[in-house]
């Protein structure tokens, strides 16, 4: 499921040679959708588990970042029904998503010299965590690993993490299908 993510049209014009401020603000209005259902529905019941959750928010970077950029913030939440899931299922999903900071820092060394962005300006999603990033996901593997290994909960978190991708796919499949509707010739 990472690969066909990775590969999808709207992730691979981050990285097309003609690439524009309009591709990436797409990407990142869509990215907002993902993060911002997530942080309203999962977030809430991973609060026990994940200390330092509020730290791990998102959704305020991509709207700096689209702000910054003078582009409209407009929030379609992708729902994910949190209060009906499991902790270890959704610890699953939260993986797919901090898993994506690590890309991100090297999407972000790619992408900076082409945009000319600033952590400050446009490029605070991909920035992520900056120098904390290693010691971020470091914390968060070892809850992880605590919570599959020590309280039996990988069998959730292995589906929660595959569900992401799928959820992500289908969303990225939906969008491009409004930006094809829309004549947009770079995702046809």
């Amino acid at each position: 499921p990472h690969t066909e993510l990775e590969q999808h049209p709207i992730s691979a014009s981050l990285f097309k040679p003609d690439m524009n401020q309009a591709d990436y603000t797409r990407y990142l209005q869509i990215m907002l959708g993902v993060m911002s259902g997530f942080e309203r529905d999962g977030y809430p019941v991973l609060t026990s588990l994940i200390e330092d959750i509020d730290q791990r928010r998102k959704s305020p970077w991509l709207m700096q970042d689209l702000t910054a950029l003078n582009h409209s913030v407009p929030i379609t939440p992708v729902a994910v029904n949190g209060s009906a899931l499991s902790p270890h299922y959704l610890l699953g999903r939260m993986y797919v998503l901090e898993g994506s900071t690590l890309g991100g820092a090297v999407i972000y060394r790619q992408l900076q010299p082409v945009l000319h962005f600033t952590p400050e300006h446009g490029g605070r999603y991909f920035y992520g965590y900056g120098p904390e990033t290693g010691k971020m996901w470091k914390r968060f593997t070892e809850i992880l690993s605590t919570e599959a290994v020590e309280k039996n909960g990988e069998s959730e978190i292995l589906k929660g993490a595959i569900d992401q991708f799928v959820a992500m796919k289908t969303y990225f499949d939906q969008q491009l299908s409004l930006f094809v509707a829309h004549d947009c010739p770079q995702y046809r």
